[in-house]
């Protein structure tokens, strides 16, 4: 489930997910449609939350070498933003799992990518100021 939440000036997405890894052909059923949301600072409800899947067959460190864990090769969930000062965005799972956050601009490439595995125990967290855009967000395992 992803949550994002403000109190005052933070805001925060939580991606709360199953507590299980997924075989490849599951976690490719999991991008759809239906996977994204757009935020801007005062949204409502906060937290906003979105339940999501981990794992894939793609190495994570295909997009970041620092980064670790399996994604799919499409987005767990897609987030659109208005500029932020500040939020956070982290996975909650009783499992061990990866974040990978990137902003895809116009011509379809990354910038701002951030990885992140177990700063939470097993969760990963994401947090800063945020540029306007369209961020892919894939949660892997």
């Amino acid at each position: 489930m992803a949550r994002f939440t403000q109190l005052g000036f933070s805001h925060y997405l939580i991606l709360l997910l199953t507590a299980f890894i997924l075989a490849p052909l599951a976690a490719a059923q999991n991008a759809g449609a239906d996977n994204y949301v757009t935020l801007e600072p005062g949204f409502f409800p906060d937290p906003y939350s979105y339940t999501s899947f981990a794992g894939g067959p793609i190495p994570a460190a295909n997009y970041d070498p620092f980064c670790s864990g399996n994604i799919t090769q499409d987005p767990s969930f897609i987030l659109y933003l208005d500029d932020f000062d500040y939020l956070r965005v982290e996975a909650i799972s009783a499992e061990d799992t990866t974040l990978l956050m990137y902003r895809v601009l116009g011509d379809g490439s990354r910038v701002d990518t951030r990885c992140d595995d177990d700063t939470l125990g097993f969760n990963p967290l994401l947090e800063g100021a945020w540029d306007a855009g369209m961020y892919f967000i894939h949660v892997g395992s």
